[in-house]
């Protein structure tokens, strides 16, 4: 879909391995296509989110502290 592609532009352009950035997020449990796009939209590229400390994701709508932690683990 849409968010598929605009999500793969979003690492493409930014990542030196883009596939492998995107997968490192991709296999964070229960982060679906709606996690993903809110992460994408306040971060801007995959890179960035891997980057994010678990206190930032975890203010995010969606996200608490273990889904942060995981998501900043994936970093």
């Amino acid at each position: 879909g849409a968010c598929g592609r605009g999500a793969l532009a979003a690492v493409t352009s930014r990542a030196p391995d883009p596939l492998f950035a995107l997968m490192r997020l991709a296999v964070v449990p229960h982060v679906g296509p709606g996690r993903f796009a809110t992460l994408l939209r306040r971060f801007g590229s995959v890179d960035a989110v891997l980057g994010a400390s678990a206190t930032t994701v975890a203010a995010l709508p969606g996200f608490g502290p273990e889904m942060a932690r995981r998501v900043a683990e994936a970093g």
